[in-house]
């Protein structure tokens, strides 16, 4: 019998439920309140932010945020992420199971934090809002793409979780992205035939000839994580329910030139980096946000703040 892509997904989807259910491991819905926001601003568009916090022993602990138009916010905590570490970095990837994305039923829907930040503000801005067909694909989907002929590479970037796949796209909503494509560094493709026709994005500044020469290797670890935790997390995000006036907070105004995110790194008095925060997309011009450093211990920090043209300033801040 000849086994269709649609088909090898669903059976493969089958599969693993049937392995959770052998291993008496049941979906948990984590889908709760909290107050754990690390930043907020008005803006008049969807903005995310991913915080990368460093740990005494070197270990990292990964936060995500989304703050909406409406200005509710969604957090997404620790344990909805997967990542690992070689000699070429740090690769951190996201779980985007979000109320407001419909996610075809055979997603795998993980991306690197960085990604998801820009994608996300492409799908904010476009009128219709699309189906996510494709997020982090397995090393075999991608090959069997190879033999269907519907890809001509085996290292995609949708197997290190740096691209995401749209099933429909409105002519006026594919001229909105191509016009902010480049300003964030995405990379456009429409192809395949058919039923199979969609919209490709891919995160330039993660994917480049150096990962790709290493990009199934990495893909194989991140594979194996995921496929640890496919099991146990039904829900990704929790809605935030408070703003509590915090003590230890800071409010930072900042211009951009350009489309593009905001970075603060933060270092200890003995110049140990032990947090880095990545926030955008920001719209040319003027922009404020509060950033609470809770996650920090009691000390003085030195923080680098910069954007897409360069250092915007260096500043002292104390956490009590």
């Amino acid at each position: 019998m000849k086994i269709t892509p649609n088909t090898f997904r669903i059976l493969l989807f089958f599969a693993l439920l049937n392995l959770c259910k052998a291993n008496n491991i049941s979906f948990v819905d984590y889908n709760c309140e909290s107050d754990n926001a690390f930043f907020y601003t008005k803006e008049n568009h969807l903005i995310s932010g991913y915080l990368k916090i460093i740990n005494d022993d070197g270990s990292v602990y990964n936060q995500f945020e989304i703050i909406t138009r409406t200005d509710s916010v969604l957090y997404i905590p620790d344990y909805n992420f997967v990542s690992f570490t070689n000699e070429k970095g740090y690769f951190p990837m996201v779980k985007f199971s979000f109320p407001f994305l419909q996610l075809k039923h055979n997603v795998i829907p993980y991306l690197q934090a960085p990604a998801l930040i820009k994608f996300l503000y492409l799908l904010d801005k476009v009128k219709f809002r699309p189906r996510v067909s494709d997020g982090m694909r397995t090393n075999e989907a991608q090959l069997l793409y190879k033999r269907r002929g519907w890809s001509n590479i085996e290292a995609s970037p949708h197997i290190i979780g740096a691209a995401m796949d749209l099933s429909y796209t409105p002519p006026e909503d594919k001229t909105k992205i191509l016009s902010l494509n480049d300003a964030i560094n995405i990379h456009y493709l429409e192809h395949g035939r058919g039923g199979n026709r969609h919209v490709h994005l891919q995160d330039n500044s993660i994917w480049n000839m150096d990962v790709s020469t290493y990009a199934n290797d990495l893909s194989a670890n991140l594979n194996a994580i995921i496929n640890q935790k496919i099991c146990m997390i039904a829900s990704a995000y929790s809605p935030v329910y408070k703003k509590s006036d915090k003590v230890n907070s800071f409010v930072y105004n900042f211009y951009n030139n350009n489309p593009g995110t905001l970075k603060i790194k933060f270092y200890d008095m003995y110049g140990k980096k032990k947090a880095d925060l990545l926030s955008g997309i920001y719209e040319p011009g003027s922009h404020s946000i509060n950033v609470l450093t809770d996650f920090l211990k009691t000390g003085i920090y030195k923080l680098i703040i910069t954007n897409n043209d360069g250092l915007l300033e260096e500043k002292i801040i104390g956490v009590i």
